[in-house]
């Protein structure tokens, strides 16, 4: 029972650690560095660890290490997604974004930070550059705008400061990024036109505390990725007809 008691506290003290000196995606110290800083033996490190993984706080890479998951305490598919009807979930997440996020990034225009829109700018230029090398001639696969498309979002509505939306928005980002085949489906030259003209707005948007801009633009982005992706669809049935 002692064991399972100082198991419990040690990984209490090690998710602190994490709360305050890492980020998603660090890498922690190593079982003897841990185990000396908090003063417990490696295997009462080992347990707290693997008590830290069945949270979904801490990962193990084998050969690489013990990493700070991605989203820290959610699982996987929060929503069970795997289960349903894909096309039903595409639509109904495209019916959620469409509610909810043009008003997250209207609170967002109200409260972000100097932090905040510092970041929103980082994840921006990163975009930018991608666009410009792209439009260069440079190949840059899909996944790359796409993660840098969901990092400028979530960085967007993080600027809400609100700890429940902070904490709830990467169930929502985990379930859309379960189903890559609707990106591979639209139009890549549309897709990344979208983000170009957007981006820029909602971000000046929120910068100048313009609510209402902010909201209007966030809207109109995605129900423009909403209009690329229904006829996408439709060209796919018109040629299965064919």
């Amino acid at each position: 029972m002692a064991r399972v008691i100082l198991s419990e506290q040690t990984a209490d003290r090690i998710r602190q650690l994490i709360e305050r000196q890492y980020k998603p995606g660090d890498r922690i110290p190593a079982e003897m560095e841990l185990a000396e800083f908090l003063g417990v033996s490696r295997t009462t490190i080992r347990e707290a660890v693997k008590i830290l993984c069945s949270r979904n706080i801490l990962e193990i890479r084998r050969g690489h290490g013990t990493f700070v998951c991605v989203n820290p305490g959610l699982p996987a598919d929060p929503f069970g997604s795997k289960d349903m009807d894909e096309e039903q979930l595409k639509a109904d997440i495209f019916e959620m974004s469409l509610l909810l996020e043009p008003e997250l990034v209207r609170l967002a225009a109200r409260k972000a930070s100097d932090e905040s829109i510092v970041r929103m700018k980082e994840i921006h230029r990163e975009m930018e550059d991608r666009l410009k090398r792209y439009a260069e001639g440079e190949y840059i696969p899909m996944k790359e705008f796409r993660k840098l498309d969901i990092a400028f979002h979530k960085a967007v509505i993080e600027g809400c400061e609100n700890q429940i939306i902070s904490r709830s928005l990467p169930m929502f980002l985990a379930t859309c990024t379960e189903w890559y085949s609707v990106w591979t489906s639209l139009d890549f030259g549309k897709v990344l036109e979208s983000f170009r003209r957007y981006h820029r707005k909602i971000l000046e948007a929120v910068e100048s505390h313009d609510a209402d801009s902010a909201y209007r633009y966030a809207a109109e982005h995605t129900q423009e990725i909403i209009d690329i992706y229904e006829s996408s669809g439709k060209k796919s049935r018109k040629k299965g007809t064919e």
